[in-house]
């Protein structure tokens, strides 16, 4: 995928739906499901398409198409296959993995259980995010959306995320060089760990009260680093 990415090749291919078959019964083989290749193989998916859908225990496939629609990065789509039968016109979507200057940005979206954030966006600009914002039934919702070239200051922007007071959720994939990380923070449990997410950078934010939208996001400017001349 990056290499598909990469200068003189992008210009001429277009990569297209980043496609991973799941099988249900993974559940029942956790060793499996924290094999890192695994892990890789999910996280890059556009879109999971859980297998055997017509075989296995009903519960079972529920749990897997949960578990997908719930991962974060958010997935394009979740999809139930029955005999192996997959929409041809499934196949032609632009993948988010996509570098081409004329892709629409995905659509920023919170998980399932959360309030949803589905406006679909244009491409954001280096250091010029896209923000959305979302209130409903009290809990009100912060996404932003960087450019792929825009990388962060590893600590920097811990300190930044760690010091925002009275959020529930705090969800991030964040470019910090040639590597991505991501970082979740419930309440004040917080978690960063390395990511195999290679599209772009983006934040969502849950709180029970309204924050300053510009406060933050002038501190998430702060934590970028300056683009080498």
């Amino acid at each position: 995928m990056q290499l598909l990415n990469s200068p003189g090749i992008t210009e001429a291919v277009s990569l297209r739906t980043i496609i991973t078959v799941v099988d249900p019964a993974i559940l029942d083989t956790p060793e499996l499901i924290q094999n890192p290749v695994f892990a890789q193989q999910v996280e890059i998916a556009d879109l999971i398409a859980v297998s055997k859908s017509d075989l296995r225990n009903p519960a079972q496939v529920e749990e897997a198409c949960e578990l997908s629609r719930n991962m974060y990065p958010p997935k394009w789509r979740v999809i139930r296959l029955q005999q192996g039968s997959l929409p041809p016109d499934l196949l032609d979507h632009p993948s988010a993995a996509s570098t081409h200057k004329t892709q629409s940005a995905p659509r920023l979206t919170l998980p399932t259980q959360d309030v949803p954030v589905s406006q679909p966006v244009s491409q954001p600009e280096p250091g010029q995010p896209i923000a959305l914002n979302h209130s409903e039934q009290g809990v009100h919702a912060y996404s932003w959306l960087f450019h792929p070239d825009d990388c962060f200051d590893t600590e920097r922007t811990r300190r930044f995320l760690t010091a925002i007071k009275g959020v529930k959720r705090i969800k991030a994939a964040l470019r910090i060089g040639h590597a991505w990380l991501g970082y979740n923070r419930v309440i004040d449990d917080e978690r960063v760990f390395p990511l195999n997410w290679r599209r772009d950078s983006r934040l969502e934010i849950l709180s029970d009260q309204p924050l300053d939208k510009r406060h933050i996001e002038e501190g998430l400017l702060a934590c970028l680093k300056q683009a080498e001349p």
